[in-house]
């Protein structure tokens, strides 16, 4: 089997989306990938690739952008183009460059943001969107209009790490995500913790923010916002992860969760049931509904509760989400958007000779 070459496209290197590429891309190295190359709005490479930052606002692009992407893409003579999730000025980019190297381009969403950007930006191009959930293959053919054999269900997949210890003997720690965007979910769970200590509960809450300004969720709450550590760092810290907003959420964070062998609390929206089976990996309460998300809290309460839920959600994110699993299935997607597999160097002849044309003519 002939490895492939993919340019991954990102469009914040910082992003969930940029966590759940670099498993992929560091799953892919070897057998998979004969390199793999980056194209990004920021300068921070993923480990293993070689990359190229551009600005993809169309001022900046036609004004020079896209002559130096073309001749930096067609030099590294890929088979592909993979965009993880990167935003409609960078889908843009990636499809401009898919079209003038001849390259097919496969999409993948971690959430639902993107698919307003499909429908504007539907193109024969577009070989596959991969999608972690039916309920975004649902939205993707309803809303965006994109072909139902072109959707394909393929969630992100996640590295598997040892379980890590219970941070306290004392205690049993909460966590959960912080920030804007994420609606009055994390002040209703504050108040259900808060409920829940008051009837003699050992648990705390601990919050945790990509934003390195981010401030306690409410005036004057005691909570303390970690942000200076890696989302997978804040993760082992706690004993069970919470999702309790009304809004869909990117399913990444729940994944990691599960995979360290933490159960999940959270509000059923969008496709966090098709994630977390309730009631084996974690708890699931309707939204908007405090008298139920203190109840699940104390039904968490007692650890063996909170064992048998650690078990059964790390046994599925190992059968269903492992990395090597995922990254094997996107490898046969790749294959079939070139064709089957048999025509990879003829398309780098291709490039190559497009690449000389093309820097020929910028001369």
């Amino acid at each position: 089997m002939i490895p492939l070459r993919i340019v991954h496209v990102l469009a914040d290197p910082g992003a969930l989306e940029a966590e759940a590429a670099a498993n992929l891309v560091a799953e892919l190295q070897g057998d998979l990938h004969e390199n793999a190359h980056l194209l990004a709005t920021g300068g921070t490479c993923l480990a293993g690739t070689e990359g190229l930052a551009i600005d993809p606002r169309p001022w900046r692009w036609w004004l020079g952008g896209r002559a130096r992407a073309l001749r930096t893409v067609a030099a590294w003579t890929p088979d592909l183009i993979h965009v993880h999730g990167a935003g409609p000025l960078m889908l843009g980019a990636a499809l401009d460059i898919g079209q003038r190297l001849g390259l097919p381009v496969v999409v993948s969403l971690l959430g639902t943001a993107e698919i307003p950007v499909l429908r504007r930006l539907k193109d024969p191009r577009v070989a596959w969107t991969l999608v972690p959930s039916a309920h975004h293959r649902a939205r993707c053919v309803g809303e965006a209009g994109l072909a139902r054999d072109r959707v394909a269900l393929l969630p992100c997949g996640i590295a598997i790490p040892g379980v890590p210890a219970s941070p306290s003997d004392e205690h049993w720690v909460v966590g959960a995500i912080t920030g804007p965007g994420r609606g009055d979910g994390i002040e209703r769970l504050e108040e259900a913790v808060e409920s829940v200590r008051a009837a003699g509960s050992p648990v705390r809450l601990r919050l945790w923010s990509a934003d390195a300004n981010a401030r306690p969720a409410r005036p004057g709450s005691a909570v303390v916002i970690e942000s200076g550590t890696a989302l997978g760092g804040f993760l082992d810290s706690i004993d069970v992860f919470a999702e309790p907003g009304d809004r869909e959420v990117h399913l990444l964070p729940l994944l990691m969760a599960m995979a360290r062998a933490r159960p999940v609390l959270a509000a059923a929206v969008g496709a966090v049931a098709e994630v977390v089976p309730d009631g084996e990996a974690g708890l699931l309460v309707p939204p908007d509904d405090d008298r139920a998300l203190a109840e699940a809290l104390r039904q968490l309460d007692l650890p063996s509760r909170r064992s048998v839920l650690a078990r059964g959600a790390r046994r599925i994110a190992e059968d269903r989400f492992a990395i090597s699993t995922i990254a094997h299935a996107t490898v046969e997607m790749y294959r079939s958007a070139l064709g089957g597999g048999g025509g990879e160097s003829g398309r780098r002849s291709e490039i190559t000779s497009v690449y000389r044309r093309v820097t020929e003519r910028l001369r």
